[in-house]
């Protein structure tokens, strides 16, 4: 019964969507496991435990040093960026501050060049606009071939 526990504070039968899904074949091993769990606790209500939510990818994915550098070399008219660009990124040796997270680095990035964002925002709309227009077609196709 590894796919079932109990939680006797809260009167439930947990069991994880895979095991409900093969416990709703009768007669199947899950659902005797479920069947003998229901028997054993009969005032406990029967819960599917929730799947923990994937951390969200970074919206910024691609973002390297090499982009960072170039966009700050061809944006970057006195030099200060840059500066503090390589401030971060290759302190000097005999500076008691140590290099920076890549992490670090792409936060001072799109804090010093906040229009990254507008770019990125419009990519995406630029994208959900051509899945919809391309979806719109396939219907459009479909129904022309049906008729």
């Amino acid at each position: 019964m590894a796919n079932i526990t109990i939680n006797y504070e809260k009167k439930t039968i947990n069991i994880t969507r895979k095991f409900a899904k093969a416990a709703s074949i009768y007669g199947s091993n899950a659902f005797t496991e479920l069947a003998a769990a229901r028997n054993d606790f009969p005032m406990y209500e029967v819960k599917i435990a929730e799947t923990k939510k994937t951390k969200k990818r970074s919206e910024f994915k691609g973002l390297t040093f090499d982009y960072m550098e170039k966009y700050i070399k061809a944006h970057d008219m006195d030099g200060s960026k840059m500066k503090e660009y390589n401030d971060l990124r290759h302190p000097e040796k005999e500076s008691l501050m140590e290099k920076a997270s890549y992490g670090e680095i792409k936060q001072w990035f799109l804090t010093a060049f906040p229009e990254i964002f507008n770019k990125h925002n419009d990519i995406d709309e630029l994208k959900n606009r051509v899945k919809k227009e391309s979806a719109q077609q396939k219907i459009e196709r479909e129904n022309r071939m049906a008729a």
